[in-house]
C-alpha cells in the first residue's frame, strides 16, 4: 500500500483475513472472491435493469453481463473491481426502492453499500454522488434520514481523504503515467470498457461501433426521461455517463487517469442503459437485432480475452517450462524487470509453485551483487528472466563467462523471456 497502491487499504484487509479463514494463499483461493462476486454483479445488473424496465430489458443486461470481457476478467483476478462493480451495484437497487417506498431501512441500505463501494476504490465515487444527488431530490424520503445518510458519506470521505492524499502525493497521476494519457485510443478504450475490459478491440470496428451504440441508447433513454413522470432514467443516466465524462474530463486536466479499470465502476450501468434503451424499443425486430449486435460484440471481446498472450506476462507458463527443465543446482536471476509489480511478482508466485523447494533467487540487473557471485564461482546453471519489449531495461543480457543454451519468449503485452545460461 505505502510503495504503489492509490485505493484504500479494504480490499488488501479483506483478501489477507480471507486467506487465513481458507489456510490458503495460492491463486485459488485469491481468486475465489472476485470469481463469486463476478456471478454477483451479472446477477445484480440483471436485477437492476428488470427492475426499472421489466423482464425483456434485464434478461439483455444479464446477457450482456454475462459476455463483458470487463466482468469476465476482473471476475478472474485478485483485485478490488469486481467488488466496486458489485456495490455499487446493489447501493443503487437500493436507491430506486428506496426512491419508490419513502423506506428510511432501504436509504439506509443504499447508504451503506455506497460505503462499502467507496472502501474498496475511490472511484466509486464517480457513482456515489450522482446516485446521492438522485436521492436527495426524492420528496418520500424523510429529510432527516437524508441528512444523517448524507453525513455518514461525508464521514466516510473524511475518513479515507489522508489516505488519498498521501497516495496520490507519491502518485499525482495514480502510478498510471502514459498509460492512461489521454488519447484517442483510450478514450475509446473506457467510454466502450464493458465490450473489451483491458484488451486491443476484438475487431476494428468493435469499439466505434459500441461507443455508437451507448450514445443512440443514451438518446433513447433521455428521451424516456422526458416523456415519463418519474426520474428513474436521470439516475441510470448518471451513474452510466457521469463517470466516463470525468476520467475524460481529467485527461484534459493532465490526469493520466483514462484507464480502462477505471471505468469499471460504470460498467454495469453502461449495460443497464443499453438493455434499458433496446427494451424500451416497440418494434419487436429492431429489439432483437440491437440485441444480437451488442451481444456479438460482447462474445467477439471475451473470446479475445482469453488469449494466452494478452496483456499480463505469463509468469505460469514460464515457470512451468523451467520446471520441466530443472536441475537440482539451477538458479533463478532477475535481470532488471522494468515492472516489478506487474512483471517480476507474479513470476515470483509461480516460481515458489512450480520450483522445488529450497530452490535459490537472485535479483541481479548489473549481474555484480556478492550473491550472483557466489553462484557464478560454483559454475551453476542459471535461468535469467528478462523482460522483452520497447519498455525492457537496457543493460547486459548475459554475465560474463556465460552462454545462452536455451532462448524462449512468452509474448504477452507485458512479455517475458528466459534464457539458460551455462558456464562456458
Amino acid at each position: 500500500m505505502r510503495s504503489y497502491e492509490t485505493s484504500p487499504p479494504t480490499y488488501f484487509l479483506f483478501l489477507d483475513v480471507w486467506a487465513h479463514v481458507v489456510g490458503s494463499h495460492g491463486e485459488v483461493a485469491a481468486r475465489l472472491p472476485s470469481a463469486l462476486g463476478g456471478a454477483g454483479v451479472v446477477v445484480s445488473v440483471w436485477y437492476f435493469a428488470r427492475m426499472l424496465a421489466g423482464d425483456a430489458a434485464g434478461a439483455i443486461a444479464g446477457l450482456l453481463a454475462l459476455c463483458s470481457p470487463l466482468v469476465l476478467q476482473y471476475a478472474q483476478q485478485a483485485r478490488m473491481y469486481t467488488f466496486v462493480m458489485l456495490f455499487a451495484t446493489l447501493a443503487a437497487i437500493a436507491a430506486v426502492r428506496a426512491a419508490r417506498t419513502g423506506s428510511s431501512r432501504w436509504l439506509a441500505g443504499s447508504c451503506g453499500l455506497a460505503i462499502i463501494a467507496v472502501s474498496f476504490h475511490y472511484v466509486a465515487w464517480l457513482v456515489a454522488v450522482p446516485m446521492w444527488i438522485w436521492l436527495m431530490q426524492n420528496g418520500r424520503l424523510a429529510a432527516r434520514r437524508k441528512r444523517l445518510s448524507t453525513i455518514a458519506l461525508v464521514a466516510i470521505g473524511a475518513l479515507w481523504a489522508p489516505v488519498a492524499l498521501a497516495e496520490f502525493s507519491r502518485f499525482p497521476n495514480g502510478g498510471i503515467g502514459v498509460n492512461g494519457a489521454l488519447t484517442v485510443r483510450h478514450a475509446m478504450h473506457v467510454v466502450a470498457a464493458p465490450f473489451n475490459g483491458r484488451s486491443v478491440a476484438p475487431t476494428a470496428l468493435a469499439e466505434p461501433l459500441a461507443i455508437v451504440i451507448l450514445l443512440v441508447c443514451a438518446a433513447r433513454v433521455e428521451s424516456l426521461r422526458r416523456d415519463r413522470s418519474d426520474r428513474e432514467p436521470d439516475l441510470i443516466l448518471g451513474m452510466a455517463l457521469v463517470p466516463i465524462t470525468a476520467l475524460l474530463l481529467l485527461g484534459v486536466a493532465g490526469r493520466d487517469l483514462v484507464i480502462t479499470r477505471y471505468a469499471t465502476v460504470a460498467a454495469p450501468f453502461m449495460i443497464a442503459l443499453i438493455a434499458v434503451a433496446i427494451a424500451s424499443v416497440p418494434s419487436l425486430a429492431i429489439r432483437v437485432a440491437g440485441g444480437a449486435i451488442v451481444l456479438t460484440i460482447a462474445v467477439a471481446g471475451a473470446i479475445r480475452s482469453f488469449d494466452s498472450s494478452h496483456f499480463y506476462p505469463n509468469g505460469r507458463g514460464l515457470m512451468r517450462y523451467v520446471a520441466a527443465h530443472w536441475r537440482p543446482t539451477d538458479a533463478v536471476v532477475y535481470n532488471g524487470m522494468g515492472d516489478p509489480d506487474n512483471l517480476l511478482t507474479p513470476t515470483a508466485f509461480y516460481a515458489r509453485r512450480y520450483l522445488p523447494a529450497g530452490f535459490e533467487t537472485v535479483i541481479a540487473p548489473p549481474f555484480a551483487t556478492r550473491q550472483f557471485g557466489r553462484l557464478q564461482a560454483s559454475s551453476r546453471r542459471l535461468w535469467i528472466v528478462n523482460e522483452t519489449g520497447p519498455h525492457a531495461p537496457t543493460g547486459p543480457a548475459m554475465p560474463a563467462g556465460y552462454r545462452i543454451a536455451q532462448s524462449t519468449t512468452f509474448n504477452a503485452a507485458m512479455g517475458l523471456r528466459v534464457l539458460l545460461a551455462v558456464p562456458g
